[in-house]
Parts: structure tokens; sequence; C-alpha cells
């Protein structure tokens, strides 16, 4: 074979490929419009092993009433990403139905439930071809296709016809036979007056022939055409991205051949202000900051997600964070877990959730003094010795009461006795140690008592009388109490005779 007949047949394999996929090309935009068929690149592994990343699915618009259990669809976000997963559950009447999603891969469903009207369901998978589209849809695929189809035009052009009657050159006449040369062109047309010219043997010459040849020229253009068409539809624009992308729960990226495929999961740690104290509890609002962090080379975080449970409450819906830093703050009082998570910008969930528990009391405690209640019980030598209980029940003489928190509890309850023995005199200090009242402040602990959360402090009555019983005298009892978040208050009671 000469080695012009070997680039003709080269010339025409190449343009009868692009006849053919140009054609394909344009029946795939066809059932797109008509029928809703849509290609879907898979950029997250979140529906392995169904369904890997870089894989090709296509997929066509259903309406919401035919969706079922099982399908994988492709719906989009209410903040408009496209999330391509397992519908696992279904609910709803009439045109719109709530579907919960779940992809293959993932541990927990979908924190969304998308309201659709419609969704479109994948009908197969071509594995990886995704990769190959998204090469082509970007450089430097996108220039080798231009150039294939400028080399093809160029093809096309050199095929210029030798007469009127749209013959073509032959191989010989291609290779340029000068003078002397062998006589071998077979003309379809002799020239006007000339004798006809009788064809090679076993070479047929004819208008079928001619035809044959014109049309073949004619598909081989269009084909060109087509391709051409085929490679505008692709986008093989440089700011052409993947419209329908599946994101594994979000997506915002573009699929391109020059990103790396990105499949492993942001973590995420967490930090506290202020610090809880040493038993684990604030009394004031708590600020978390979350810290995400995505492999070197990966795709970069995109959203960080909490949500929380109350005093062992259901788990509230997500809180989505799209800006750093990421921050949450608690302000209710009682136990609340936290759980967060991080998601790339491949789609990649951090999972399991991460958890942090805040303890939060912000309330003071409480405290009554239950005894003396009023200045004649403080007087009454009756009464001082029977309202008030130790630990095993029995009634003492002495100060009493409770002492309350209903959050973190009391820690601590410590208490301070003085009196006043004439109008204008000095205070002094009842100091249980020695059962006497002395001159500096002495505080002290009050005793266990079988009152529920009750507090006691024993103390004669006679005890109370400055010179003997019969002459009172005023007295202030200050309760201090301060509970395990580190609230504290203090509860004053003054007697008068």
């Amino acid at each position: 074979m000469t080695r012009s007949r070997f680039l003709k047949l080269t010339r025409e394999a190449a343009l009868s490929l692009t006849a053919v996929v140009g054609a394909i090309s344009v029946v795939v935009m066809l059932l797109s419009f008509a029928f809703g068929v849509h290609p879907l690149l898979f950029k997250s592994g979140s529906m392995e092993p169904t369904i890997s990343t870089g894989d090709l699915s296509i997929a066509r618009t259903i309406k919401a009433p035919e969706l079922h259990i099982g399908d994988i669809v492709s719906v989009r976000e209410p903040h408009q990403d496209r999330v391509t997963h397992r519908v696992v559950d279904v609910q709803g009447t009439g045109a719109t139905r709530q579907v919960t999603l779940k992809g293959d891969a993932n541990r927990v469903i979908d924190p969304a439930v998308y309201n659709v009207k419609d969704a479109e369901r994948v009908l197969f998978t071509v594995p990886k071809a995704g990769y190959a589209v998204a090469w082509f849809s970007h450089a430097p695929g996108s220039f080798v296709l231009a150039a294939y189809v400028a080399l093809l035009l160029l093809l096309i052009a050199q095929r210029s016809p030798t007469s009127n009657s749209g013959g073509f050159r032959s191989a010989d006449e291609e290779t340029g036979g000068g003078a002397g040369a062998p006589d071998s062109v077979t003309a379809l047309d002799p020239p006007e007056g000339a004798a006809p010219v009788e064809p090679e043997p076993g070479r047929k010459v004819g208008a079928k022939g001619k035809r044959k040849r014109v049309g073949r020229d004619k598909a081989v253009a269009t084909g060109s055409v087509l391709a051409f068409v085929a490679v505008s539809a692709i986008g093989w624009m440089q700011s052409t991205t993947a419209a329908w992308v599946d994101s594994a729960g979000v997506s915002n990226v573009t699929f391109s051949a020059a990103a790396q495929f990105d499949t492993t999961a942001p973590t995420t740690t967490v930090s506290q202000s202020p610090v809880a104290n040493g038993a684990g509890w604030n009394n004031a609002n708590v600020t978390l900051t979350f810290s995400p962090t995505d492999p070197a080379g990966g795709s970069g975080v995109q959203k960080v997600e909490f949500r929380t449970s109350l005093n062992g409450g259901a788990l509230s819906a997500y809180t989505t964070l799209t800006v750093a830093p990421y921050t949450a703050t608690i302000s209710s009082e009682g136990t609340t877990v936290v759980e967060y998570r991080a998601t790339d910008n491949a789609g990649n969930v951090e999972t399991p959730n991460k958890s942090r528990t805040v303890k939060l009391d912000k309330t003071n405690p409480a405290a009554t003094i239950a005894f003396p209640s009023a200045n004649n019980d403080f007087n009454s030598a009756t009464k001082w010795g029977t309202n008030c209980k130790n630990s095993g029940g029995t009634s003492i003489a002495g100060w009493c009461g409770t002492r309350t928190d209903s959050l973190s509890g009391v820690a601590s309850i410590t208490y301070e006795i003085s009196k006043v023995v004439t109008s204008g005199g000095a205070r002094s200090y009842w100091d249980a140690a020695t059962s006497t009242f002395v001159a500096s402040p002495v505080t002290g602990i009050p005793a266990s008592s079988s009152v529920a959360n009750g507090w006691v402090v024993p103390m004669a009555y006679g005890t109370t009388d400055a010179n003997g019983i019969g002459k009172p005298f005023s007295a202030r009892i200050i309760l201090t109490i301060t509970d395990v978040a580190g609230n504290v208050v203090t509860v004053t009671g003054t007697y008068s005779p």
C-alpha cells in the first residue's frame, strides 16, 4: 500500500468515526431535552460500593409520586446544592413528597428532609467515565478536542473536486505524477471532442459511483460539524462546571480534571470558653469554637454542623456554620450534649459525629432560716428547744433551715452568728468550738439535719442571753451558700427583743 493510499484511508476512518461520535452526541442531547435524561458525575464516595468516585451515571427526571424506597435519586438541597443518594423513606401525598435519603457509604441518614415535586432517578452507571468527561471538559482535554476538530475540517478542505461533475482526485494524482508518468487517472467525463476513455480493468465508474462518493463526503462533513457540536455540548471552555454532581450531602465544588479527587473526611477539634471548673460545670454562657482540618491536598472545609440535646432530650436539627471562626453559644441551663461534624468541599462528611458535653448552671442556690422564724421565736425558751432536729431526727436547741440547688447542687454552706449586747455596743461572734461568743468573726459549718436539705447549728438557749435568761439581745445569722457551678448567695436573718 502506497503512502498516499494509507493517508487517504486514515483520513476516511477519522472522518467516519467523527460522524458516528457526532451523531451519538446529538442523540444524547435530544434524549436529554425530550425525556429529561441527564448525566451525573460523581465526585465523592458517599454511594460506594454501588457508585464510586469518578463514575458517570445517566438519570431521568421523574415525578415525586413515582419515587420508591431503594431508588437512587438526585435532588437539590434547600441551599441549592445537589445530592445523589438512596431513598430510605417517602412521605406525603399529592404532587409533593418528603424524601429522606442516605448515602450507601454513610453511617447516618442525611440530616435534611427534601420536599420535592420531581427528582432525577439513576438508570445506569458507567464506571470511571466521569474522569474522562471531566478531563475533556477542561484544559488540556478541551484543547485536544478543539485541535481534533480543526484537523478534521482541514482534511475536508483538502478533498477538492477535479471537475464540475463532482469527481475527486485519485491517489495517483495526489502524488503529483509529472511528465512521463503513466496516465493512470480515470476521467469521469472526457474533454470535449475527445474519445471516451475506457476505465481501467476492474474499476467501475458511473453516476452511482459519483453519488456514493459525494454522499460519503457529505456524511463526513456533517459528522465533523456534529463533533464540533459535541465538543461544545460537553463544555470545553475552561469556565464550564459540572452541573450534575453528587456531593455526599453538600456540594459547591467544580468537578474538574485539574482537581484531585478527595475521599478523606476532615477532622474537627473543639475548644470551650470559659473552661469548666474542676467539677465540670460553668456558671456563665459557654462559647464553643470548632476547628476543622482537611488533610493536605484535600478539597478544603466547606462547613461545620452541630446539633444539641438538653438534659437527655431529643437531638435538635443541625445548625450549619459556613464561615470561620465556627462558633456556637450554649446558654441553656442543664446538661447539653453537642454533636458536631465537618464536611469538606468534596462532600466527605466526618463520621461518626464527635460530641462535647457542657454543664451550665447560672442560677444561685437558695437557703431558708426555718428557726427562729420571728423575733418572738428567738426570745422564747420553749420554742428554742423544740423546733430544730439533728441528723437522727431528735429535736435540739439551735438555729436551723434548708439549702437547695436544683441544677449543679450545693457544694458548701457556712454561717456566722453574732450579737450586740447593748445598743451601740461591740458585736461578738459565736465560736462553736468553745461554745462562747468571742470578739473576732468566726465562720462555722452547719451540721446536717434530718429535714430534707436541712442544716442545723446547735446552741443552748441560755447561751444567747447576755447576762442569763430573761435579758434578750439583738442577734444576726449570715448564711453563705455555694453551688457546684460556683454560684454564691448569702441569706441574712436579724432578730431583736
